[in-house]
């Protein structure tokens, strides 16, 4: 009776459960924005985010890897909660591949799936695109979000992290005094440098 009672509450927990599917072409830096969530989750205030906290940790991420089908990725899309689209700026084809999965989710899903699309490795030089045409594809083409990032210095992720939050139902978190201290403490390191020169 015990054991089945157990079963019972194990499968409603999993039932629970947020499922997001992270798309994407190899080497664009799917699993290193999964990672850059979980950190950024791990770094809230556990008392005031406690429910947020609680959420994303049990957040099942799937890198849609082994989805070159169109049969599979239209199973993995139909039962997601929400999509992560990420393309590299340094890689048109990238976002090409990007510009197919819209497609895809709006002929699948319509308008009810939630999206996100990631622009990652913002912190290089060089740009395969350009920033305002992407933007324009993905916000007014598609109406999704779009947030330009990058997964290996951590530029951008709280607003990936918010914009999922979002896509999930709950409420927006605005991390402008955290972005403001960054941005002082950046200058601050600039400036002296400066009177170290001098």
């Amino acid at each position: 009776m015990s054991t089945m009672s157990n079963f019972d509450d194990d499968h409603s927990e999993q039932c629970k459960k947020k499922q997001v599917l992270v798309m994407g072409l190899p080497e664009v830096g799917k699993t290193s924005i999964v990672e850059q969530i979980h950190e950024t989750n791990s770094e809230l205030p556990g008392r005031k985010y406690h429910h947020i906290k609680k959420l994303v940790s049990s957040i099942e991420f799937t890198e849609a890897i082994d989805y070159n089908f169109k049969s599979f990725r239209k199973r993995a899309i139909h039962h997601a909660d929400a999509i992560i689209l990420v393309y590299s700026v340094e890689d048109i084809q990238s976002f090409d591949y990007v510009a197919i999965l819209l497609e895809e989710i709006a002929a699948i899903k319509g308008s009810e799936m939630p999206v996100v699309v990631v622009a990652n490795k913002t912190d290089g030089e060089f740009r395969d695109i350009h920033p305002i045409i992407a933007d324009c594809v993905v916000t007014i083409d598609f109406e999704c979000s779009h947030v330009e990032a990058s997964a290996e210095n951590g530029d951008g992720m709280k607003q990936v992290f918010s914009e999922l939050l979002q896509k999930l139902g709950e409420k927006p978190i605005i991390f402008e005094k955290d972005e403001n201290n960054k941005w002082f403490r950046q200058t601050f390191a600039k400036m002296s440098l400066v009177f170290k020169k001098q």
